[in-house]
C-alpha cells in the first residue's frame, strides 16, 4: 500500500481544492485588475473613484467564486467522462454557447421547455450576476433576472456538489484495484 500511493479518489479530491484555490485567485486577480483600471479611467475622466461598500464588493466576490466555481466543476466532470480535455473543451462550449441558447429560444415558444431552462446551469449563473445589479438603465446581454439571488445561490452550490461528487463517483467506479 506504501508504494501504491494516494487512491485516485484523493489525488482527485486534491485537484478540486487546487482547482478551488485556482478559481479563487483567479476571482480576486480579475478583481484587482478591475479596480485598477477603473482607477485610471477615473483619474484620465478627472472623476472621483467611488468604491461600493465592502459587503458589496464580499458578495460579489463570492458570487464570482460561485459562478466560476460551477463552471469548473462542470469542466471537471465533463473532462472525466470525455477522457480528455480536448474533447471536454469542444463540449463545454458547444453546451454554453449553443444547447442552452436554443433551449431558451424553444422556451419562448413552448412554455413547458421553461421550466426546464429556468434551472439549467447558465440560467442560475446569469441570475445571481444579474441579482448583484443596483442600478437602472440597460440590463446586460447575458445576464438574467430570471431567478433571485437566494435561489441562485442554492441552486449553483447543488450544481457544484453534483458535478464534483459525480466527478469522483465516475473516477472511483473506473477505477482498477
Amino acid at each position: 500500500m506504501f508504494t501504491q500511493g494516494p487512491p485516485r479518489s484523493a489525488a482527485l479530491s486534491g485537484t478540486l481544492l487546487a482547482l478551488l484555490i485556482v478559481v479563487i485567485g483567479l476571482v480576486l486577480t480579475v478583481a484587482a485588475v478591475d479596480l485598477g483600471v477603473a482607477s485610471v479611467v477615473a483619474v484620465a475622466e478627472s472623476e472621483s473613484a467611488s468604491l461600493p461598500a465592502a459587503e458589496a464588493m464580499l458578495k460579489a466576490l463570492a458570487s464570482g467564486v460561485l459562478i466560476l466555481g460551477m463552471w469548473t466543476a462542470a469542466g471537471v466532470l465533463v473532462g472525466a467522462l470525455a477522457r480528455g480535455p480536448a474533447l471536454s473543451v469542444g463540449l463545454g462550449l458547444v453546451w454554453v454557447l449553443v444547447v442552452e441558447n436554443l433551449l431558451r429560444g424553444v422556451a419562448a415558444v413552448l412554455d413547458p421547455v421553461s421550466v426546464v431552462t429556468d434551472v439549467l446551469p447558465g440560467t442560475a449563473a446569469g441570475s445571481l450576476a444579474g441579482s448583484l445589479r443596483d442600478f437602472g438603465g440597460d440590463t446586460t446581454p447575458g445576464v438574467l433576472n430570471i431567478l433571485d439571488g437566494g435561489t441562485s445561490v442554492l441552486l449553483l452550490a447543488g450544481y457544484v456538489a453534483a458535478f464534483a461528487l459525480g466527478t469522483v463517483w465516475l473516477v472511483r467506479r473506473r477505477d482498477v484495484n
